[in-house]
């Protein structure tokens, strides 16, 4: 249920905590930009990109 799945993500603080991942070579053909997509851009790319930035030091 997406509900579920939204409420979770805002219970552990998942903009700021998430790292994406993309299991390769393992696809299951589900986009990440589609499954991520009611997610605020600006959360979306904290997790795709921003917080392996800052977890790295990159």
């Amino acid at each position: 249920n997406p509900k579920h799945l939204k409420s979770i993500f805002e219970m552990i603080d998942a903009e700021n905590i998430l790292l994406y991942s993309s299991d390769y070579p393992h696809w299951d053909f589900d986009s990440p930009h589609q499954i991520l997509s009611w997610l605020p851009q600006e959360s979306r790319d904290r997790i795709f990109y921003e917080n392996a930035k800052q977890l790295y030091k990159l």
